[in-house]
């Protein structure tokens, strides 16, 4: 969901995530063609998720919105209803992606929003005024993942912000979509039993659980602090601990990575929650978020936020 996996060129300018990237591609996204670049046209990447990210089957009565994603585009139904709805995301495509799902305020218009990308510096500050962040999945090419949110009826965007290897947010190359959640159709449900939550604050992740069984589980994500947050979750490899990681992008990384994506939560704005539906094997993982501190400029990642889990 971000710049965390081995599929991404380890070049730290390329990392920049989320707000910030709405700026960086600010002169270039056109939400009057956004509907563009449908996964359609882009062939299927043989790919296994051993075990990682797999999608999950929705607690039943739930919602369910599947979204094939590749490059730089997205396919999905043109509208849901309201309510708990489990997101299934398919990367078909040859990079990483992410559906990041961002919420026009009241009142707010896609006019409105398409101008404040062409703000520049400024975009970013003007966006968070007239969004909403409110989760989404992500994984690696040629993955799945999943993730269930609370949606309110209104007007949606969907959007990657990761970065192409040219450094490039992919929302800059047109992967922007409009969604619109209609009325709730049915009586609100309640949310599915999960296995722990994660709160964030700035800047860190307050797990109540520090290990969790193999397989399928849900993690409830909510965001506490004061700025927006996203519970991007890292499978490392044999020996490797949450140290190493930050280890690694504490200068400008070289090498492969010692970790690979394994699904998570999308940014939330402050008082939004979400959950992260999982399927893991055993190992050690790593909570991370890479969102920047607007006042020193620094990500989270660079704070502290960082935590440690373990799958048994």
């Amino acid at each position: 969901m971000n710049r965390m996996t081995t599929r991404l060129t380890p070049d730290k300018e390329l990392s920049r995530h989320l707000l910030a990237m709405l700026a960086a591609g600010a002169g270039t996204i056109a939400l009057a063609s956004c509907g563009g670049g449908s996964a359609a046209d882009t062939p299927k990447v043989a790919g296994s998720s051993q075990g990682v990210g797999t999608v999950l089957e929705p607690p039943s009565p739930s919602s369910v919105l599947t979204i094939e994603v590749a490059e730089y585009g997205f396919r999905t139904s043109g509208s849901i209803p309201a309510g708990m709805t489990m997101v299934q995301m398919k990367n078909l495509g040859q990079e990483d992606h992410q559906v990041q799902f961002l919420r026009l305020n009241d009142g707010v218009t896609l006019p409105q929003v398409q101008a404040a990308f062409q703000l520049g510096e400024r975009a970013t500050a003007t966006l968070t005024t007239l969004t909403t962040l409110v989760g989404g999945p992500g994984t690696a090419a040629g993955d799945t993942s999943a993730a269930m949110m609370d949606l309110k009826a209104g007007q949606y965007l969907l959007a990657c912000f990761i970065p192409g290897r040219d450094g490039i947010p992919h929302a800059a190359k047109g992967m922007v979509l409009p969604l619109q959640v209609t009325a709730a159709t049915a009586p609100a449900l309640p949310a599915p039993t999960t296995q722990g939550m994660v709160v964030m604050k700035e800047f860190s992740y307050a797990l109540s659980v520090s290990a969790l069984p193999a397989g399928r589980n849900m993690l409830a994500v909510v965001n506490e602090g004061m700025q927006p947050h996203e519970f991007g979750l890292l499978r490392l490899a044999p020996g490797k601990s949450a140290a190493d990681v930050t280890g690694y992008f504490a200068a400008t990384p070289t090498g492969p990575p010692s970790f690979a994506a394994a699904g998570g939560l999308t940014a939330l704005s402050p008082g939004q929650r979400g959950i992260a539906a999982l399927d893991l094997t055993p190992g050690n993982y790593a909570a991370i978020c890479f969102l920047p501190d607007p006042a020193s400029g620094k990500e989270h990642l660079q704070l502290g936020m960082i935590a440690g889990l373990t799958v048994a």
